[in-house]
């Protein structure tokens, strides 16, 4: 005997919104700031890791996240921050 075929439309994935048991939420589609992480955020911004954290812990980078002992970073901060840092002529 063979096996009846199903189509895609069928079986859904896991992860599906089809399947809204499964459902991995996305930032992008549920409206959510996207989160990088300090090495993340350090590479945009052509910084080293270690700049970065001294930056924060002096309050001069852009705003984070902490929980627990993880630091993140949003993606409109780290867009505002450097918007606060572009300047039109130099001095």
């Amino acid at each position: 005997m063979s096996r009846p075929k199903t189509s895609p439309a069928s079986n859904p994935s896991p992860y599906s919104p089809k399947n809204p048991r499964n459902h991995r939420p996305s930032a992008e589609t549920d409206g959510l700031p996207i989160l990088y992480t300090s090495d993340q955020t350090a590479a945009y911004l052509g910084l080293d890791p270690t700049t970065l954290c001294d930056f924060r812990r002096r309050g001069l980078g852009p705003r984070f996240v902490r929980y627990g002992h993880k630091i993140r970073y949003r993606s409109d901060d780290i867009v505002a921050w450097l918007d606060s840092h572009s300047m039109t002529a130099s001095a």
